[in-house]
C-alpha cells in the first residue's frame, strides 16, 4: 500500500449520498470515542490521530491533504484492536490519488444489496467512495456505516458538546465509553466526556487542551481529580524542569465540582500525545498506539 497510484472511479460511485451533512450525528454511538479532526488546520495532528486505521503513512498523508474534515467513532477492544467508522469530507478529484485498489491483489471488491466497497485482506480495512467529496472507512462493519448514511441519526452528540468542539483542530466526545483492560477503574465511571485542542497561542506544535468529565458520583470525581492533578503537574515539570511545583499547584490546571472534573488550557506538545491520552483518557489511547 506504500505507493500512491491513480485510481479512476468517476461514474463508479459505490456509496450513498448522506442523509444529513452533519456526519457526527450519523456515526456517533454511546460506548465509543468520537473524534472530529480538521486536517486543513493541522495535518500533523490529524495524521497522528488517524495513523492506526490501516493506511501506510504516505498514503494517509496523501488522503488527508485533500480532506477538509474527519468524523470518526472508535471502539477500542481488550485485545488491543480497534473497530471504527470514519467519514472524510474533502475535494477528491476524478483521478483519485489514494490507492491502486484495482491493481493490488490484497484489495478485493465487495458488493452488498445496493452498494460496493473495497476490503483489504490483511488489515480488514474497508473503504467506499460517495461522489467526489466523501470517503468512508470502516473496520468491523462497512455495511452498518453505509446503512447509517441513509437513515435518520440513531443517537446524537448534545448541542452544547458540539459547540465546544466546533472549529478546533481536534475534538473528542464520549457517552458511557467502554472501558478497556489496563485503564484505571476511575475511568469506568464516566457518564460523558469532551475534550478540545487549540493552538491559538501560536506556539508551534503545542496544543492547549480543555476537557470535562461527568462522573457517576462526587467521590469518584474527587479521586479522579487528585490522580489527574498529580500526573499533569508532574508532566509540566518534566516538560520544563525550571517550573516550581508550588507555583504550579497555585495555578491548578484541574478543577472539581461535585461530579464534574474540568481541565483548563493544559499545554501538550505533539510528541507527548501518547503520554497525555494514556494519562487523562486511556480509553482513547489505543487510537495512537
Amino acid at each position: 500500500m506504500g505507493v500512491l497510484l491513480l485510481f479512476l472511479f468517476g461514474g463508479c460511485v459505490s456509496g450513498p449520498e448522506p442523509y444529513t451533512s452533519d456526519h457526527a450525528s450519523l456515526i456517533f454511538e454511546s460506548g465509543g470515542v468520537y473524534l472530529s479532526l480538521s486536517p486543513e488546520r493541522d495535518i500533523q495532528l490529524a495524521a497522528a490521530l488517524t495513523g492506526n486505521i490501516g493506511f501506510a503513512p504516505e498514503d494517509l498523508m496523501g488522503l488527508l491533504e485533500q480532506t477538509e474534515r474527519v468524523d470518526a467513532i472508535f471502539f477500542p477492544r481488550n485485545d488491543g484492536s480497534l473497530d471504527f467508522h470514519v467519514l472524510m469530507r474533502g475535494s477528491y478529484p476524478r483521478l483519485f490519488a489514494v490507492l491502486g485498489l484495482k491493481k493490488d491483489p490484497l484489495w478485493n471488491k465487495k458488493s452488498g444489496q445496493s452498494y460496493t466497497w473495497w476490503e483489504q485482506e490483511e488489515t480488514g480495512l474497508q473503504i467506499f467512495f460517495a461522489g467526489r467529496d466523501l470517503v468512508g472507512l470502516s473496520r468491523g462493519g462497512i455495511e452498518d456505516l453505509l446503512c447509517r448514511l441513509t437513515s435518520p441519526p440513531r443517537q446524537d452528540i448534545p448541542p452544547t458538546a458540539k459547540k465546544r468542539l466546533e472549529g478546533r483542530p481536534l475534538g473528542l466526545y464520549a457517552s458511557k465509553p467502554t472501558a478497556v483492560e489496563g485503564a484505571s477503574n476511575l475511568f469506568r465511571h464516566i457518564e460523558t466526556f469532551w475534550m478540545s485542542f487549540d493552538n491559538t497561542a501560536g506556539e508551534e506544535e503545542v496544543y492547549f487542551i480543555n476537557a470535562e468529565y461527568l462522573l457517576t458520583e462526587p467521590r469518584i470525581a474527587r479521586s479522579l481529580y487528585f490522580m489527574l492533578r498529580l500526573e499533569l503537574l508532574t508532566g509540566l515539570r518534566q516538560r520544563d524542569a525550571g517550573l516550581d511545583l508550588r507555583e504550579l499547584m497555585r495555578d491548578d490546571p484541574v478543577e472539581v465540582s461535585r461530579k464534574r472534573v474540568v481541565l483548563k488550557d493544559y499545554p501538550v506538545s505533539l510528541d507527548r500525545l501518547t503520554w497525555f491520552f494514556s494519562t487523562v483518557f486511556p480509553l482513547a489511547a489505543p487510537v495512537l498506539d
